[in-house]
């Protein structure tokens, strides 16, 4: 059976791991209707009272952007692939730890995984997700939970 999640709940986590580590406002509205960008994509399996995947899906062209504020850089340029990559996963990593903590509570322990990032695919995240629209661009939160024995909730 697979736990399904508010959008809401999504869509709060994105926006929060967003604004607070890669200091970018994320606008009203779904977000553009690219489908076709190159993107980065970022996902963490995880283990616990439940057991699944969450990713993390943005533009390369964004990309630079998010990852510059992370490291407090002036500039994007000159970021090498390996800091692109770490960061896209990093904000993988975290948001699968709050997502985790609004569906189960900070009492459940669970085991996230190291991030597998994929750079330049195009393709759409295959989970229940949302788009959150970005000043340039927009980013993409999708989890899939499959029930153990203890559920992680609902996310409502």
């Amino acid at each position: 059976m697979t736990v399904q999640v508010a959008e809401q709940t999504l869509a709060e986590v994105v926006e929060y791991v967003l604004e607070t580590m890669a200091f970018v406002c994320v606008l009203p509205g779904a977000g553009s209707d690219d489908s076709e960008a190159a993107c980065a994509r970022a996902s963490v399996r995880f283990d616990g009272p439940c057991r699944g995947l969450v990713s993390f899906r943005v533009p390369l062209a964004v990309l630079p952007e998010l990852v510059s504020n992370m490291l407090g850089r002036q500039s994007s340029r000159g970021l090498s692939l390996e800091q692109l990559q770490d960061g896209a996963g990093e904000l993988a990593n975290v948001m699968c730890g709050n997502l985790l903590r609004a569906l189960a509570g900070p009492e459940r322990v669970f085991v996230r995984h190291a991030p597998d990032v994929v750079m330049g695919t195009a393709a759409p995240l295959a989970a229940a997700s949302v788009r959150v629209q970005l000043d340039e661009g927009w980013a993409e939160l999708g989890v899939t939970i499959e029930e153990d024995d203890l559920a992680c909730g609902s996310g409502g």
